[in-house]
């Protein structure tokens, strides 16, 4: 087994650095441009906002759905809750 710095003085020889927390460092350039990274879940168009009454709306990213929440609750709506959409479609029925 080698050393771990003569093992990265081998890698900058060959011209290659491993990017280590680079998920896409394999892909190419070409391949990163039209890959779209989701950081999380939160981003995801999955979160719906229902009241007591009914769904509110849907296919939104968290941040979108917490500020439809806040609008509808200045507005007086109650029962306001976040969920996703696929809990969402449970409910219609």
């Amino acid at each position: 087994m080698r050393p771990g710095v003569l093992h990265l003085h081998k890698r900058i020889e060959n011209g290659r650095q491993e990017e280590p927390f680079d998920i896409l460092a394999d892909d190419e350039p070409s391949a990163r441009a039209f890959s779209p990274v989701i950081a999380s879940e939160l981003d995801q168009r999955c979160w719906s906002v229902v009241s007591f009454d009914r769904l509110e709306s849907g296919s939104l990213s968290y941040p979108e759905a917490a500020a439809v929440m806040r609008d509808l609750d200045e507005r007086g709506v109650s029962g306001l809750c976040i969920i996703t959409d696929a809990a969402a479609e449970r409910l219609k029925s």
